[in-house]
This record gives C-alpha cells, sequence and structure tokens, in this order.
C-alpha cells in the first residue's frame, strides 16, 4: 500500500511539474509576444486591446442598420423586459451616481446566464484594472510621427474620422478648434477692464486639481476678439518657475501669455490639451453617459412597462446604453482603468474633477432653472451675445427633433392634461428629477443646491407641464445622438498627441508615447457600431390604436407656429425621417461650400448632421 501511494505521489509531482512548467512557457511566450508589440510600460492597455478587437470582430458581424426586415430580430418585442427595480453598481469617483448592471440589458437574457464563460468575463472585466498603473516617460523622438506611431499599433481598431484636420497647430486652428470644433459649446463672453468684451473658453477649473509626479498640470483660458482671432490665454496651470520652494509645487498666480509672445506655441498647446481632458471627463463621460443618458433608462425600465407608449418610443434612443455604461464603469472610471491610464489626475484629483463636474457642464443645466429647449437656450446665449454656427445648426437639429416628439405625444394623449392620469409617466419624471437632484454634492447634504427640476411646475397648468415633458424628451435624445457626437467622437483631436494629449511632461509640446496609445486605445472605444439615426427603421415597436387611428384632430406645433393633422406614430417616424435626410443633405452641402467662406466662418461644425449620427451612445 506504502508503494502504491509512494508511486501516486511521484506521478502526481510530476504532473504537477509538467502542468507549472506548461503554464510557464505559456505564460513566457505572451509576455514575448506583448513585448514584441513596442509598447510603453502598457501590458493593461495590450490586455484591453486584445479583449476589444475580438469583441470588435464580433459586433461587426451584426447588421450595421435597423432596417424595416431586420429590426425586429435586434430589438424584439417579446423581449422587452418588465419594469423592475435594476441592481446596480455605484460608480468609483463619481457623487451618488450608480449604474444598472449590464445583465439587465434590453433585448438580452443575461440575468440566466450562469455558465462558466460568462462568469470567467465579468471577473476578467471586474478585475483588469488591478493591473498596477506604472507610468513611463518615453518622448517621441525629433524627426518619429507620433500619428504613424499610433496608428501602426492601433489602425486596425481606430475609428475612422470624417472631419479633416490638414492644419492643426496655426492661431488659425485655434479659432476653428473653439468656434467650430470641440470647444464651440463652451463659448463664453468676458468683459475686460478696459471694457471691451472678448470670447473666452476655458479650462483652469482643472488648475488646482492635483497630477502625478512627472506630469504638467493643466490649464487655460484662452480669449478672442470679436473678430475671433486669437488674443491671450490665460494659464494657471503652468508650474511655479520662479524659485520659490514655499509653493511646495503648486501653481503661482495665472500666467498671462500674449499672441504671439514667447511660449505661445506652448500655451496653445497646453489649451487644447486641456480642453481635450475637460470634454472628455466632463462633458462627455460625466454629463451624457454617468448623468442624462444613465439615468433616463433607469427610469425608463424601473418605472415604465414594455407597453407604455414612452417606453416603446424611447427605446431605439437607449439601445444597449446599460452595458455601454456598465463598460464605463469598468473600463473608464474605476480606479486603475482608462481614466487613470489616460490622464495625469493622482486619484484624489479624479475625484475633485468628478465632484465638481456637475458645475462645470454647460448645457443648460448651468441655469437654474435648466434651460432644456435649445431655441430658448440658444437666445439665452444671444442675450450674452454668443451667436455662433455651433449653435444656429444645433437648434435645426433640435426642432426636428421636438418635432418628432410633439407629433408622437400629440397621438398617444388626446388632451395635455391627460399625462397628468398617466401614473407611470409621474413616476417617470419623478425619478428623473430626484436623480438629477442627488448627484450634486450640497443637495445630497441638504444644503442649497442650483435646481435641477425639469418638468415640474405649478399643478395641473397643462399647457407649461406639457410642453416641459417635450423638452425633457426632446433633450435626452439631442443629448445622446448630436451632444455625444460632439463630445465623444474626438479621433480627429487625439490621434496626434501633438495637437491634444491628455498628458505631458511639464515644458512638452506632445505626449508622452504611453500617453499616445492610451488615448487611441480610449477613442477606439467608439468603433462599436450603434444604429445609425438616419436610414433606420424601428416602427415595429410602436403600437397602434384603431380608435386614435380614426380620429380626425389636429395639434399645435410651437416653433413652426402652426397647426397639422395628428399622425399616428408610424406616419410620424416617417415624417422624422424625412426632416432628418433633408437636414442632412443641406448640411452636406454646406460642408462642401463653406470653405468659401470668409475667415473665420469658413469650416464645418458636422456634429449636427444626422449622416453622422447614432440612435445612441456608445462608449
Amino acid at each position: 500500500m506504502f508503494a502504491i501511494l509512494l508511486v501516486v505521489s511521484a506521478v502526481a509531482a510530476g504532473a504537477f511539474l509538467v502542468l507549472v512548467c506548461l503554464l510557464g512557457i505559456v505564460l513566457t511566450l505572451a509576455w514575448v509576444y506583448l513585448w514584441s508589440w513596442n509598447w510603453p510600460n502598457s501590458v493593461y492597455c495590450q490586455i484591453l486591446y486584445l479583449a476589444y478587437q475580438s469583441q470588435l470582430f464580433k459586433k461587426l458581424k451584426e447588421p450595421p442598420e435597423l432596417t424595416k426586415e431586420n429590426a425586429p430580430k435586434v430589438m424584439p418585442l417579446e423581449k422587452m423586459k418588465e419594469k423592475a427595480s435594476l441592481e446596480k453598481y455605484s460608480v468609483p469617483y463619481a457623487f451618488n451616481i450608480q449604474v444598472p448592471k449590464d445583465k439587465h440589458e434590453e433585448f438580452k437574457d443575461l440575468e440566466n446566464d450562469k455558465s462558466f464563460k460568462r462568469r470567467l468575463q465579468v471577473k476578467f472585466e471586474e478585475n483588469i484594472s488591478m493591473w498596477p498603473v506604472r507610468d513611463n516617460f518615453d518622448c517621441f523622438k525629433e524627426r518619429e510621427c507620433p500619428v504613424k506611431y499610433v496608428m501602426d499599433r492601433l489602425g486596425s481598431i481606430f475609428p475612422r474620422g470624417y472631419q479633416e484636420w490638414k492644419d492643426k497647430l496655426s492661431d488659425e486652428a485655434l479659432t476653428r478648434f473653439c468656434l467650430h470644433g470641440l470647444g464651440a459649446h463652451r463659448v463664453q463672453v468676458e468683459k475686460q477692464e478696459d471694457g471691451t468684451e472678448l470670447y473666452v473658453v476655458r479650462t483652469n477649473a482643472l488648475a488646482a486639481l492635483p497630477v502625478r509626479k512627472g506630469f504638467a498640470r493643466y490649464g487655460g483660458d484662452a480669449y478672442f476678439d470679436k473678430d475671433w482671432k486669437p488674443v491671450k490665454i490665460v494659464d494657471a496651470g503652468r508650474e511655479d518657475t520662479s524659485g520659490d520652494s514655499s509653493r511646495n509645487g503648486q501653481p503661482s498666480q495665472p500666467v498671462v501669455t500674449l499672441v504671439h509672445s514667447e511660449h505661445w506655441a506652448e500655451a496653445k498647446f497646453r489649451f487644447r490639451s486641456s480642453l481635450a481632458v475637460l470634454v472628455t471627463l466632463v462633458d462627455h463621460l460625466y454629463a451624457i453617459h454617468l448623468e442624462t443618458a444613465n439615468i433616463f433608462v433607469t427610469a425608463l425600465r424601473e418605472q415604465l412597462s414594455p407597453g407604455h407608449c414612452l417606453r416603446r418610443f424611447l427605446t431605439p434612443f437607449t439601445y444597449q446604453t446599460i452595458t455601454v455604461n456598465d463598460n464605463c464603469r469598468n473600463n473608464l472610471v474605476s480606479r486603475g482603468s482608462m481614466s487613470t491610464r489616460c490622464f495625469a489626475f493622482t486619484d484624489i484629483g479624479l475625484e475633485m474633477a468628478f465632484a465638481a463636474a456637475g458645475t462645470l457642464v454647460r448645457n443648460g443645466f448651468e441655469c437654474d432653472p435648466p434651460i432644456l429647449d435649445r431655441v430658448r437656450y440658444v437666445q439665452y446665449l444671444k442675450d450674452q451675445g454668443i451667436d455662433t454656427p455651433f449653435w444656429r445648426d444645433a437648434v435645426q437639429y433640435w426642432q426636428v427633433i421636438k418635432r418628432y416628439v410633439w407629433r408622437y405625444l400629440a397621438y398617444c394623449y388626446e388632451h395635455k392634461g391627460d399625462i397628468f392620469a398617466d401614473e407611470e409617466l409621474m413616476a417617470f419624471f419623478k425619478q428623473i428629477e430626484f436623480q438629477y437632484r442627488n448627484v450634486m454634492p450640497m443637495a445630497a447634504m441638504g444644503i442649497s443646491a442650483p435646481n435641477k427640476e425639469l418638468v415640474t411646475c405649478s399643478p395641473h397648468d397643462d399647457e407649461k407641464y406639457y410642453g416641459r415633458v417635450v423638452d425633457a424628451i426632446s433633450f435626452f435624445i439631442y443629448t445622446v445622438t448630436a451632444s455625444h457626437e460632439h463630445a465623444g467622437s474626438v479621433e480627429s483631436y487625439v490621434q496626434d498627441p501633438t495637437f491634444c494629449a491628455f498628458k505631458w511632461i511639464p515644458g512638452h509640446m506632445c505626449g508622452t508615447k504611453q500617453t499616445a496609445i492610451a488615448q487611441a486605445l480610449l477613442m477606439s472605444f467608439t468603433s462599436l457600431p450603434k444604429p445609425p439615426l438616419l436610414g433606420s427603421d424601428w416602427s415595429h415597436l410602436f403600437e397602434l390604436d384603431p380608435d386614435k387611428s380614426q380620429r380626425v384632430a389636429e395639434t399645435w406645433i410651437p416653433d413652426d407656429r402652426k397647426y397639422e393633422r395628428i399622425m399616428d406614430p408610424c406616419a410620424s417616424f416617417e415624417a422624422f425621417q424625412k426632416e432628418l435626410r433633408e437636414l442632412a443633405d443641406k448640411f452636406t452641402k454646406e460642408e462642401k461650400e463653406v470653405e468659401r467662406n470668409n475667415h473665420p466662418y469658413n469650416y464645418p461644425v458636422y456634429v449636427f448632421n444626422p449622416t453622422y449620427l447614432e440612435t445612441s451612445v456608445s462608449v
């Protein structure tokens, strides 16, 4: 017996040693393989790249469009889930924000998936960010092309942009960047001491946030005269060079760099890069994903039944939003995830950035109460002296969206007062307002905070309440389509780390190689296609009521100042698609002809052209 045990033990030990050797060989080969990529200390990014690439290939096999034939397969009515309280994750850094777990995604049966593959996938996604964060400061050599470096490594998954930026670094490019490009929604007016008014795009709100050792602080407010010629950049984030050790590395007084003076090129680079960080973190990740898209889809699923008219109406605009936002939590916001690796902030710096994000948003929520109607908001900006091509295009797109919403609700509710009798609709908006208020630290602590009421008004003020409901729904659609395109599809800006870098070494005018890889990988998350807004057909979601369809009545369209006959949902959808096509043709024609205009109005805006828009948020 002892001899048998001895033999068995020897065999087991030998098998174990063989297994260890094989595992060691596999790990060694894997390490050599990753090392051969020549990515600077970016194993986390390499693993994420491999996982993401396989997901990309899988997604590309799906139908890219919602045609009349395949839409019922992509969004089957029988798989719409009952309203219920959703299990949620708390989002690190962000205050009081929770996102539903991706197992609750509409049209997917993940709640009952207990397979080993599914459990392994969840474990991997939840723990990948534990890989150590190690900053690498390798820089590009003088004649090394950063764009080629990035595309040689990530070209297979990097999104194909439609914006052309042949000139990126000149003063004219800076004007385009702020007037037509990434900063167009953040233009403000400031009166100077001499009484003159200048346009300004600000990023100095980031200047005081702590960054990791070896990286520059963010900051820079760019000023332009009334002809949109650059005047100066006031930078509160420039490192102290006075030699005063008592500052302990803190920024000194804001540095004012006048146009064409020494360090002007560096000031422009710092401003562009800081704005890219501000828009990505505040406008895109926080305001669009974690706030608006997340709050609306959560209330939609928890308060509206599958057959509710608004649930059906908003389903295309919330398509895969739960999955996308859960991925954001895992891959972008968790400690040690892409936000840590892309940006220079310390953990405390990221916490401070997210805590302040709600006060830095400029989308109508900075007003008290919020202005959701883009026509009113643009008028509010005009009263301050801001009248730009960006906001003119925004109004045209907004009006198409709002007409679609107005026509649909006119069919669903015969009288405006009927919405008060819809208990599910009332609960839906009550939850949305509650969540908007409580993502503000001051409100959660019972301290006076900005008014976040979206639809609340005097009881039974039918006309006013109905208008606010239309505005709130329209604002959501506007946000997840056009606003998301503007703030999220920034591949044209961050593909070149000399144009915009998410982090950089003080005094340099280009991101490090590690930064270039990380920000390009972040942009590649937008490669996964969502159904296009223009040309899709989701009319199978609408439920037609024979009694309502026979109704002969008219509804008042406020923006058009006219009455029109009430349409059934399919007819209003066809009208919506027709108006989108007309707007797309108009904007496309203008994009081709705009270069004939005089500077600074010789560049297109792009982001409101329905040709480029998708129905819902991608990452």
